[in-house]
């Protein structure tokens, strides 16, 4: 619990990914979707990939990363507010 609120942790193994970009993008996304299966529409996601971060925040047009983006960005529409992504150093 953090503050009273809960904390879901999750892994899920990539093989196919092009980029370690595209992985943590590919995992941002199962991840959106899992907690869209609990009915969870409020979230916080907290990320080690301050890349991504930015490319989910901004209008930047990243073509080799447009499909994940867009897909990211669809499962987002799906919550009550729009989800924040927060870089988070590990």
């Amino acid at each position: 619990m953090n503050a009273g609120n809960p904390m879901l942790y999750g892994a899920r193994e990539l093989t196919r990914a092009t980029s370690s970009l595209h992985a943590e993008a590919e995992g941002l996304i199962w991840a959106m979707q899992e907690v869209l299966k609990t009915r969870n529409r409020s979230i916080q996601f907290e990320l080690d990939c301050e890349q991504l971060v930015k490319l989910i925040q901004s209008e930047e047009d990243w073509p080799s990363m447009a499909a994940e983006i867009d897909e990211s960005k669809l499962c987002c529409w799906h919550f009550w507010k729009y989800p924040s992504f927060i870089f988070q150093d590990l």
